[in-house]
């Protein structure tokens, strides 16, 4: 009986693993390469899904690079805005060149009713910007 619920990410033995089991048995179900591996079955089928190539064939170094394509792209980007935007020129002349705060740059943006390409933060999210070190 294969393991139920343990959530653990697949190794890349196990993907090679899961390559040989392939290519040695065209008869063996998902079902029964999770018995065999003991991990849940629905991991399975997602791996497979992620590592078949264009050819339709599953393939462990390519399942590899989409994980790790993937893993670099988790989480947030490390810089909210892009540095050569008009909004982030303003907001860092504003606040660091003039020392205005940044309640009062926004409340500036909006009495002028400045335009940007790029959405205006909000004031909260300014701050984690500044703390983030956004504007050094």
């Amino acid at each position: 009986m294969y393991k139920t619920r343990t959530y653990t990410n697949i190794t890349n033995e196990n993907r090679r693993k899961i390559q040989e089991l392939l290519n040695d048995n065209s008869n063996i179900s998902i079902m029964g390469i999770a018995e065999e591996l003991e991990i849940e079955y629905s991991t399975i089928y997602r791996e497979i899904k992620r590592g078949t190539n264009a050819d339709g064939y599953y393939d462990a170094d390519y399942a590899q690079k989409k994980y790790d394509e993937g893993h670099k792209r988790k989480g947030r980007p490390k810089r909210q805005l892009d540095e050569n935007t008009e909004l982030y020129k303003y907001l860092k002349q504003k606040i660091v060149d003039e020392k205005m705060s940044p309640g009062s740059t926004l409340a500036k943006i909006k009495a002028d009713s400045l335009e940007f390409d790029d959405p205006i933060p909000s004031k909260p999210k300014l701050y984690r910007m500044i703390r983030e070190g956004d504007f050094e």
